[in-house]
């Protein structure tokens, strides 16, 4: 099974589109999204939070939010 050269999502067989360069090397496309975020807008996956390969950096780099952090609701402060 192939990945998305972009988002890093698995493809199912048949799925998704598939380029071939100049030079030999092939990227593989699950949406129109990622092909046009990498290809038109040159856009790097790293930076965005719905990619898998966001997600991989950012353990690596520690930046990974905890969940703790999310659902944390302050109380309004009575006067």
């Amino acid at each position: 099974m192939a990945t998305c050269s972009f988002c890093g999502n698995e493809l199912k067989e048949g799925r998704g589109t598939r380029l071939f360069r100049r030079d030999g090397s092939m990227l593989n496309f699950c949406t129109r999204k990622c092909e046009v975020n990498l290809r038109v807008l040159k856009r790097t996956p790293t930076e965005y939070k719905w990619t898998k390969k966001y997600a991989s950096t950012a353990k690596k780099k520690g930046k990974g939010e905890s969940k703790e952090a999310k659902h944390v609701v302050k109380a309004p402060d009575k006067k």
